[in-house]
């Protein structure tokens, strides 16, 4: 028996950083094939303004129905004021909101306990697929630095900014 090795990076760690610009979509990262998100986060690093409510991610196959990463539909985070240095964390399961701690309290990730979820996520066969965040508040100011550890599941699967 053999063990066959493969010759490209199997974890890969991509950044983007969004400007909110009122409610809406932002589309964050590209999905092409299969890709295993292992680790997925925001942090503040232009204030966000008042108002920004119901904060979620979720997985867009565009002219598609969203498919929830984190919990929305008016249950998402309200992410209204936070300062520069917080941080968004998905924690659980889609039916979770983000875990959120404003830097103006001082923050460690995981003090609560909870760790990251790791999740699965393909694209849509032949359609253009994001993981975007939603805002329904709106709040019309501030700047989120996304990052993500994530790595491929098929051939094809690549997770890069959108």
């Amino acid at each position: 028996m053999g063990v066959e090795i493969s010759s490209r990076t199997l974890v890969k760690k991509v950044r983007k950083s969004i400007t909110l610009a009122g409610a809406g979509d932002y589309n964050i990262f590209k999905v092409t094939g299969t890709v295993q998100v292992n680790l997925i986060y925001g942090i503040i690093t232009t204030a966000i303004a008042a108002a920004t409510t119901d904060a979620n991610l979720n997985l867009f196959p565009t002219g598609g129905a969203a498919i929830p990463i984190t919990l929305g539909g008016g249950g998402g985070r309200d992410i209204s004021s936070y300062t520069v240095g917080s941080y968004l964390s998905r924690i659980a399961s889609a039916t979770t909101m983000f875990a959120g701690n404003d830097a103006s309290t001082g923050i460690a990730l995981h003090t609560n306990g909870n760790i990251y979820s790791m999740f699965v996520c393909g694209q849509k066969t032949g359609i253009e697929t994001h993981i975007r965040l939603s805002v329904a508040g709106a709040g019309g100011s501030g700047v989120i630095l996304w990052v993500c550890d994530w790595e491929p599941l098929s051939d094809d699967g690549l997770l890069e900014p959108a």
